[in-house]
């Protein structure tokens, strides 16, 4: 046999990769991107809008809660609050009210909560103040 054919013929092939792997710098650019036009369009929202509005938002910075009055008694179920709460007309429930005051002294929230009794759970959090 010829020698020629003897040797192996050898096909080399080179893998065609994409672009390969870029990391993720260009996430974070884009998410502080994105964080630079919310704020930029948020500022715009609030330079479009009344003196009155104006006026809650910065007192809504500058006077922070200050106390919540909160009462909790047993009721009588009505029959609105039964239906929401899959129970009978005049069966108890909790009835939760509060107020919540600004540290300047302006009420700033009124509630009344129906809560039925075999699903309340009370928690709370007590901190003295230092003297």
């Amino acid at each position: 046999m010829n020698k020629a054919r003897e040797q192996p013929i050898i096909i080399v092939r080179k893998k065609v990769q994409g672009h390969g792997h870029h990391g993720g710098a260009w996430k974070v650019a884009f998410a502080d991107f994105m964080t630079a036009m919310f704020a930029l369009f948020l500022v715009l929202w609030l330079v479009n809008q009344s003196s009155d509005v104006k006026a809650a938002i910065a007192g809504y910075f500058a006077d922070p809660l200050g106390r919540a009055d909160v009462s909790i008694e047993a009721v009588a179920c009505d029959a609105a609050n039964a239906a929401v709460l899959h129970l009978q007309p005049g069966e108890p429930v909790l009835h939760v009210r509060r107020l919540t005051w600004s540290a300047s002294g302006r009420p700033v929230d009124y509630e009344h909560l129906y809560c039925r009794g075999d699903a309340w759970q009370y928690r709370v959090q007590l901190n003295r103040r230092s003297t």
